[in-house]
């Protein structure tokens, strides 16, 4: 057995006590280039990748404040809290309301339902003696429209001027498809954005600096399939626009 990425008990228990049926992901469509290992070694690598970006800002900035916008059921805080920092998960409401069942606020954490397209929720988010924010996006800007991408970009840049932003982005030739994990819920749900051109970000905003980004199908290699591993390896320049990535930025 190959050693795991991380690890994650949270998520295990929820699993287990969730009324829902989760074998219905074993069946998730596939193709001859992305087939379900590839698809759970990219989700693998997506957290991986996320919880190294927290480790280094935290290290950084151990006082700190996180904002994880559409955070889903994620328990990172909780399994990456240095007992100083201070985190806000951030999603909708009826989101929120299952986070309620396993986890539970506290002066370090806390949890607001709210559409990231709506900014009230902005208002409530204060940094306490000068923190330093970071920012986290995973899995949720590649279900906007790139204006509605640009203008949430716009809103971060004003509210939290000196802060780190951590997303991913999906590949410009994945746009306007339905995700595998979506379709398999008998969802047609679209993701209408993707970029290739991580630094052509930088001209949304003279006050946005590109720091890093990592392409999923780049790390552990070995964990990925070889039909990919061969068409990466030939096509280098084909892997931003066709795979996923964990991007930082920092807003001057």
């Amino acid at each position: 057995m190959k050693q795991p990425l991380f690890d994650d008990p949270y998520s295990v228990d929820m699993v287990a006590k969730i009324d829902f049926d989760f074998s219905i992901f074993a069946n998730m469509p596939e193709s001859r280039t992305a087939t379900r290992r590839d698809l759970q070694a990219g989700i693998a690598i997506r957290t991986e990748l996320l919880d190294k970006g927290v480790r280094v800002f935290l290290e950084a900035q151990p006082r700190g404040l996180a904002v994880n916008m559409g955070c889903g059921l994620d328990a990172r805080f909780f399994r990456l809290d240095n007992g100083k920092m201070t985190w806000i998960d951030v999603d909708l409401a009826e989101v929120i309301d299952i986070r309620q069942q396993f986890f539970e606020e506290n002066d370090r954490y806390r949890m607001m339902g709210a559409s990231l397209l709506d900014r009230g929720w902005f208002d409530s988010i204060v940094p306490q003696n000068g923190q330093k924010v970071l920012l986290i996006a995973e899995g949720t800007l590649m279900y906007f429209q790139e204006a509605a991408v640009k203008r949430l970009f716009r809103d971060l840049i004003a509210k939290f001027p000196g802060s780190v932003f951590l997303f991913e982005v999906m590949g410009s030739a994945l746009g306007g498809k339905v995700h595998p994990s979506v379709k398999c819920l008998g969802q047609d749900i679209i993701c209408p954005w993707g970029i290739s051109d991580y630094r052509a970000m930088e001209d949304w905003s003279d006050k946005l600096t590109l720091t890093r980004a990592d392409i999923f199908i780049d790390q552990h290699r070995y964990r990925w399939t070889w039909p990919l591993r061969i068409l990466t390896r030939l096509f280098p320049q084909n892997k931003p626009k066709f795979g996923h990535a964990i991007v930082q930025m920092e807003i001057a």
